[in-house]
């Protein structure tokens, strides 16, 4: 099942394995290798896959329920979920010194028949990068590694939280902190380039997997609002389930770096997140199309390194934007956007916003080059982006620091407040920088989160390009017009936001009083007799749906075409004696 490379031959352990018309040899190990009559063939495999070397250590331990001590992590707090895994908070048992208190644990599904897609050849890939990349500066440590009779394990480092939500937390206008975000910027590459050096490419970068870990000392306003322009934490590169690791590192590590190979570091595999894929990436699925007119078999095609050089510019407009620099809720207009030489690059809108940034911007339009060969090195990149941060120094707006904020719980639900401190009901709204206009009767134009994993928001809000995308919660509630009797609320924003792939799976309850009137306010900017009136009613709406929505779940669907959305649902529900109000 290994080759040469340490890595497991695609003739056994083919990720899509019946697509391909082949046996899915890891799934029917595994079952034979956890039978209860087989436990006495475990300590003499285990012996012999030392003497064959740590790719077939990785092999076993990844097949073998038995080798992993399961009970170590039964202490756990769920932290986030996508559409494999789940990442949960550990405690760990005193078991001796120098070990952390608290892991993070990666729980990734195991496929239930073997007609599925083989996760072993993902998670397998995964556990070799991190083995590969210990002790490096920068990235998340892997700390043990196994499976259980339903998932696959990986216990890693565990950090105060990722980058995005770090930036959610800071001045959606960038430019009095744009010094703090280019040094955070540089932090993130130099650790990709200390990938780099160590034989990986990452494609999959983004501010969701940039971890943070505060400094010694640090206390918790200072972290999330640092007193200087220097960060106050350690940025660590984590997520390597889309990563590859190439061809020359892998034959190092299995001590056959003489061997002949044909393979090259190129991947023709579609890997990453949509929005942030270069469109080599987009464009992989052609590459080996021998039918198209400029096929040439003695050229290798397909995305490799400078695909990270892409992606790392736009990690760095998401840092300073707060949102994805390409998202757009017309895939197809993306795709030719990113992909056909005549098109403008970046948004109108976005542009608008960077047009405020130059300095920014000049980066972007250096970096981001859709051919790849003529795309600077990261090493190139490194160094234009220390001659930004020096001219940043001197020539825009001084470092100031946002304004304090109570921080994120991470206690129980029984500890968050309903509201949040500062949390007006009626405040006046403003979307896109305007004021509502007669059309959008929404008195709450941002996502709040008012409880663990419940956002409140408007249906103008809701319906903004980008909004659901970049939230991580299990249900939305509404502010809407309730005289809204043919079209809900809750039927617009999935109507009109694109966000049909992302509501297919969710559990679609619907409760009463939660489409709540926005009556306009008073001179002075106070809730009117109005709000009032229905704040008890979204109180009792609050009451009745306690328990129904997964507090900060921030559950990731994967639709057909490769998108990953939030996976959402809506409540939402008009409500007739609340329409006077209206």
């Amino acid at each position: 099942m290994l080759g040469a490379d340490g890595q497991l031959s695609r003739l056994y352990c083919s990720p899509s394995p019946h697509e391909e018309h082949r046996q899915n040899m890891p799934v029917i190990l595994s079952h034979h290798l956890n039978h209860a009559s087989n436990a006495w063939l475990l300590p003499p495999l285990l012996e012999d896959a030392f003497r064959r070397g740590p790719s077939a250590v990785v092999l076993l331990r990844l097949l073998a329920g038995p080798l992993f001590p399961s009970r170590l992590y039964a202490s756990s707090q769920r932290l986030a979920r996508g559409a494999y895994s789940t990442v949960y908070r550990c405690a760990l048992p005193p078991v001796e010194d120098g070990m952390p208190p608290t892991v993070a644990l990666k729980v990734v599904d195991m496929p239930e028949s073997i007609h599925e897609h083989c996760n072993h050849v993902d998670v397998f890939n995964e556990v070799k990068i991190l083995h590969r990349l210990a002790g490096v500066r920068g990235v998340c440590q892997l700390l043990d590694f196994g499976c259980t009779s339903d998932s696959f394990c990986l216990v890693l480092s565990d950090h105060r939280c990722n980058l995005l939500e770090w930036r959610k937390r800071q001045p959606a206008d960038p430019r009095a902190q744009l010094r703090l975000y280019l040094r955070i910027y540089q932090q993130v590459l130099r650790a990709l380039e200390a990938l780099h050096d160590n034989g990986v490419i990452h494609f999959d970068l983004k501010c969701e997997n940039v971890l943070l870990r505060a400094l010694p000392g640090v206390s918790d306003d200072d972290f999330w609002f640092p007193p200087t322009d220097e960060p106050t934490f350690e940025v660590s590169l984590s997520d390597f389930g889309e990563s590859k690791l190439s061809v020359q590192a892998a034959l190092k590590e299995s001590d056959d770096l003489d061997e002949p190979t044909t393979e090259t570091n190129l991947t023709v595999r579609n890997r990453g997140t949509e929005y942030i894929k270069s469109p080599e990436m987009l464009l992989v699925a052609n590459a080996q199309k021998k039918g198209r007119d400029t096929y040439d078999r003695r050229r290798r095609e397909g995305a490799g390194v400078a695909s990270d050089v892409w992606s790392a510019g736009c990690l760095l407009a998401e840092l300073v934007l707060g949102e994805f620099l390409f998202y757009d809720s017309d895939w197809i207009r993306f795709f030719i956007r990113l992909t056909q030489p005549m098109e403008e690059l970046i948004p109108p809108l976005k542009r608008e916003q960077l047009d405020k940034l130059p300095f920014v911007l000049n980066f972007l339009e250096y970096t981001l080059i859709r051919d790849p060969l003529r795309r600077p090195s990261l090493r190139d990149v490194g160094l234009r982006c220390a001659a930004l941060t020096k001219a940043a120094d001197e020539q825009i707006l001084p470092y100031s620091r946002a304004a304090n904020a109570s921080c994120p719980s991470t206690s129980s639900r029984a500890q968050v407040p309903v509201f949040p401190q500062g949390f007006f009901f009626g405040s006046a709204a403003v979307i896109g920088g305007e004021p509502a206009g007669p059309g959008s009767q929404f008195y709450h134009s941002h996502l709040t989160e008012i409880a663990p994993g419940l956002m409140l928001c408007s249906v103008g809000a809701a319906l903004r390009p980008g909004a659901l995308a970049s939230i991580s919660a299990s249900h939305i509630l509404l502010v809407a017009p309730a005289q809204a009797a043919t079209l809900t609320a809750a039927e617009r924003v999935v109507s009109e936001s694109s966000q049909l792939a992302a509501l297919a799976n969710a559990s679609g309850i619907r409760l009463q009083h939660c489409a709540v009137p926005a009556p306009r306010a008073s001179a002075d900017g106070r809730p009117c007799s109005g709000v009032l009136r229905v704040l008890p009613q979204a109180l009792k709406f609050l009451a009745e749906a306690g328990g129904l929505w997964s507090p900060a779940c921030g559950q990731r669907a994967t639709t057909g075409g490769g998108l990953s959305k939030p996976r959402c649902t809506l409540v939402a529900s008009a409500t007739p004696e609340l329409a006077g109000d209206a």
